[in-house]
């Protein structure tokens, strides 16, 4: 038997945190990564503020082919942090939007790791001077690659 690898558990952390999604559009999860412990520090999935309703209760709020209704699952993970740390990884299942790269890089992450790609040219341009590793990640083990986790997402929401 061969033990797991920390990325991949990392990972696929994500992908079960993305499950407690609430918006109907897209379901995304967010590890955050002590990078000289190897922790897990925080978790986050995107979902509506506090005391407000969900997408899966009212629907999506819909700007410009964006829900503005939830928390992005990357800004709820840094929010989620008891504290500042020197350097963190991040794994979460979507490519981060400008927004989410700015805090992202404000929380001292230097390295993020995303399974399914988003095209964001700002947060290109951004990390052309922030110089934050972003990478797709690539399952190393079959083992683990190969358990499904069927994430919701719907573009009709």
């Amino acid at each position: 038997m061969t033990r797991l690898k920390r990325e991949d558990y990392y990972m696929k952390i994500a992908e079960l945190t993305a499950l407690r999604g609430t918006c109907k559009k897209l379901q995304v999860g967010c590890v955050l990564v002590d990078s000289s412990t190897h922790r897990i520090v925080s978790v986050g999935y995107n979902s509506s503020h506090k005391g407000q309703p969900h997408c899966i209760d009212e629907d999506c709020l819909i700007v410009n082919n964006h829900c503005i209704r939830t928390l992005h699952a990357e800004q709820a993970a840094v929010l989620n942090l008891e504290r500042k740390y020197e350097k963190l990884i991040c794994y979460t299942t979507h490519n981060p939007c400008i927004n989410c790269f700015k805090i992202l890089a404000g929380a001292n992450i230097k390295t993020i790791y995303f399974l399914n790609d988003y095209i964001d040219k700002e947060r290109d341009i951004l990390n052309s001077s922030l110089r934050i590793f972003i990478g797709q990640f690539e399952y190393s083990d079959e083992r683990i690659e190969n358990m499904k986790i069927e994430l919701l997402e719907r573009e009709d929401a």
